[in-house]
């Protein structure tokens, strides 16, 4: 047998032993020798199969572990703070002794409303609104790991957090929308007189400038007035 056809004779049993490969993979063929000149192309499916469940297994690993610390998230807020069980003076009665408190009242005058007042050691539960809540259960479920005075102010920190936020929100959406139709009315304008162009062209870049800096967010920084622990 010349060199020719010994070579021939190799490939040939590579692709018979490939093919018995396949089928092996795929025993739904009903006949693997039908696919001897393909059988690379199933091995090419094979693997991207077998790299995608690995793909899909790293994927639940990363949702297990957001599970994880949502849970971790979850049990954190159930808790009270670790701080409590050293806390001997009352809240109420060290706001009493500090002057900054008067800053914080004469912030709640310039927005017009009445600042507000701890006279007592009572907690967020005691002075939250009656129409806050479905029933009593989910009053005392809200403010499980807040308690006292102390509980009191730093769920007035909170709730001042989330409701600059949202207000937040709302004056930039306000912004944009005005910004956005002001832009409009240049577009539409009519711009014939060079003059007019020209001072068109600077507004519009202005307002182009503002609604850029209005998609940045803001950043301040605020002493830790909640500290938990697992």
């Amino acid at each position: 047998m010349c060199g020719y056809e010994t070579e021939k004779l190799i490939q040939h049993k590579k692709k018979f032993r490939l093919a018995g490969m396949a089928a092996s993979f795929y025993p739904q063929l009903l006949n693997p020798f039908d696919i001897i000149c393909d059988c690379e192309y199933y091995f090419h499916i094979h693997n991207h199969d077998h790299i995608k469940m690995e793909n899909q297994m790293a994927m639940s690993a990363r949702e297990r572990k957001q599970k994880q610390l949502e849970n971790e998230r979850r049990e954190l807020a159930r808790q009270m703070d670790a701080t409590y069980p050293y806390l001997k003076v009352p809240f109420f009665e060290y706001l009493s002794e500090d002057g900054n408190w008067t800053s914080v009242q004469l912030c709640f005058d310039l927005m017009g409303f009445e600042p507000p007042f701890f006279e007592d050691d009572r907690g967020p539960a005691d002075v939250a609104g009656e129409d806050c809540f479905d029933d009593e259960e989910q009053r005392i479920e809200t403010f499980k790991s807040s308690e006292k005075s102390i509980g009191r102010a730093e769920v007035m920190m909170d709730l001042l957090l989330d409701a600059a936020m949202e207000l937040s929100g709302i004056i930039n959406s306000y912004k944009q929308g005005e910004l956005q139709k002001r832009r409009q009315e240049l577009e539409q304008a009519d711009l014939s007189d060079p003059e007019q162009r020209s001072m068109a062209l600077q507004d519009a870049a202005e307002i182009a400038r503002l609604q850029e800096e209005l998609q940045k967010n803001v950043r301040r920084t605020f002493q830790t007035w909640r500290v938990k622990v697992l």
